[in-house]
């Protein structure tokens, strides 16, 4: 008679206690890095516990020197106060599991106890690091190619609950708020981007910012690679210097001036601009929220979901603060 063996090394939890236990330990690690954790935020400012809307100051401060007199004669602007607005917008994450629709999987069937247990879900730490590195993926794109639509519907994801900073440029640099330097030729060539990016820095950015040592370009893919077309060009004496920090590629232009970040998210753009990157923010409500993130069995299942607030901003002094090309 052939001997049978019974398969229970399941390596997952096969009760639902077990299980909203585990999803209720790793809620914290989802919010946070979810909203700190993506590209952007490398240099981009969060600001926590924004529920609605949340006025960003700002300050300039006109000419101070001029020539001696005996008469005070201040000029009425010299220090001038304004004021960006940040809002935040409400999202929800919803998602439901069904354990027996992993029992014919070769991956998860095989780890899977005799019998229909609904509750065991299979490989269940991979299937949430899936889900928080989506997440993250959905806020990061959003940051920049969010896009408010005119008739919300239920059905909006959300890059469509706000403008990301592609369409704040637009909107901004159509307003006057930021200065435009458009590429001459219309698009991007190896014999034209660096003095084009040259241009943006010394015309284009106004001298009591120029000098900021955390001005950087922020550029798309497709910028990136046509600089490194240029510095790779063979007879020329340029030397690529690039290196990634926390996940984000970044390139030294070839004046040795500032860095030039690839942000993946532009891809498929010309995106390109010149600023303090600390000018970008992003807004979410408090970490403390992180109990709106939770689980419960249904029948033949388990149900999570996650309720959160998000919105983007950037920040703009004055005119001269800001650079950008004009690529949307």
């Amino acid at each position: 008679m052939a001997r049978v063996t019974e398969n229970n090394s399941s390596v997952n939890y096969d009760i639902v206690k077990g299980f909203m236990s585990y999803i209720l330990t790793q809620r914290d690690d989802l919010t946070i890095e979810s909203f700190t954790d993506f590209n952007a935020a490398n240099f981009a400012i969060g600001i926590e516990g924004v529920k609605g809307k949340q006025i960003l100051p700002k300050l300039w401060v006109g000419q101070l020197s001029k020539r001696w007199t005996r008469a005070f004669t201040p000029d009425a602007d010299t220090l001038k106060f304004g004021y960006d607005m940040i809002e935040t917008h409400k999202a929800k994450v919803e998602l439901i599991i069904y354990p027996q629709d992993f029992e014919s999987s070769a991956i998860t069937g095989r780890w899977s106890p005799k019998g229909q247990k609904t509750a065991v879900i299979p490989q269940e730490e991979r299937m949430f690091s899936q889900v928080k590195a989506r997440l993250k993926q959905e806020i990061g794109d959003a940051f920049w190619n969010g896009k408010e639509t005119a008739t919300p519907l239920v059905t909006d994801d959300l890059d469509q609950l706000f403008n990301g900073q592609r369409e704040l440029f637009k909107a901004k640099g159509a307003a006057g708020q930021i200065n435009v330097v458009p590429i001459p030729t219309g698009n991007y060539t190896a014999s034209n981007v660096a003095q084009h990016l040259k241009a943006m820095r010394n015309t284009g950015m106004g001298k009591a910012y120029k000098n900021d040592p955390n001005n950087a370009y922020i550029a798309s893919p497709s910028v990136v690679s046509t600089y490194e077309d240029l510095i790779l060009t063979p007879g020329l004496s340029y030397k690529l210097v690039t290196e990634t920090v926390n996940g984000v590629k970044r390139i030294r232009d070839i004046f040795n001036s500032s860095w030039i970040y690839e942000m993946p998210e532009l891809e498929g753009t010309d995106f390109c601009a010149y600023l303090n990157p600390n000018r970008m923010f992003y807004a979410f409500d408090a970490f403390s929220d992180t109990n709106t993130f939770d689980c419960l069995p249904v029948p033949r299942g388990m149900s999570f979901w996650m309720d959160y607030m998000f919105g983007v901003q950037c920040v703009t002094p004055k005119p001269e603060a800001i650079v950008w090309n004009g690529k949307a």
